[in-house]
């Protein structure tokens, strides 16, 4: 807005800019908003089996919806046990290895399908849970401040979590797929109690 009275000042359709003296305030940047394991426990255990399966996806691999959402069985390695990403929303492709338990979800997925008809996609749009995670979140009590971007929080909750194991930052930028890793940091949380664990193993 102030960028148009600017102009409209400058080419005679205003007086002036009544905005020029409006200071913008700075934004905060994004802060991380992991669930902790009772939390996932507890809306993991309100959703349906495939619903959750999909779910564990999000949360052992940090994919973005879109990114599950297009991800073809072609970028599935059975043998290498790992996924390629290649619409990224940073347009580079990354390889993210697969836990033991999402690596059994996708056999058992690929198994189901053959059964029925090819699809070239693993999930599709199915991948998209977000109105199954919202009441998922109120059947486990979730306060609403608590049920924001649930689906996209568990991209937070695999960073954070990825920290709680000792998993170095650059390890979970390659995972997440960021090229900048700052931008890391504003999805993995340093929780309260890993930085009490970092004083006491260090000075006692």
């Amino acid at each position: 807005l102030k960028a148009v009275l600017k102009k409209a000042h400058e080419w005679g359709y205003v007086p002036y800019n009544a905005a020029a003296d409006v200071k913008t305030e700075r934004e905060g940047k994004k802060q991380p908003q992991p669930y902790t394991r009772e939390e996932i426990d507890r809306m993991f255990a309100e959703l349906q089996p495939q619903h959750r399966q999909i779910a564990t996806i999000y949360l052992h691999t940090g994919l973005r919806r879109g990114e599950l959402m297009e991800l073809m069985w072609s970028d599935v390695d059975f043998e290498a046990g790992t996924i390629t990403v290649r619409k990224a929303k940073n347009e580079d492709d990354r390889t993210v290895p697969l836990s033991a338990e999402v690596f059994q979800i996708l056999q058992e997925h690929r198994q189901e399908r053959r059964a029925r008809v090819v699809d070239l996609r693993v999930f599709g749009e199915t991948a998209d849970i977000r109105k199954v995670l919202d009441r998922a979140a109120v059947r486990a009590g979730f306060e609403e401040g608590r049920r924001h971007r649930l689906q996209h929080r568990l991209r937070d909750s695999c960073a954070t979590m990825l920290l709680d194991a000792g998993r170095q930052l650059d390890e979970v930028q390659e995972i997440l797929g960021h090229r900048d890793i700052g931008m890391t940091r504003r999805y993995a949380q340093t929780r309260p109690e890993r930085l009490r664990e970092a004083i006491k193993s260090t000075f006692g």
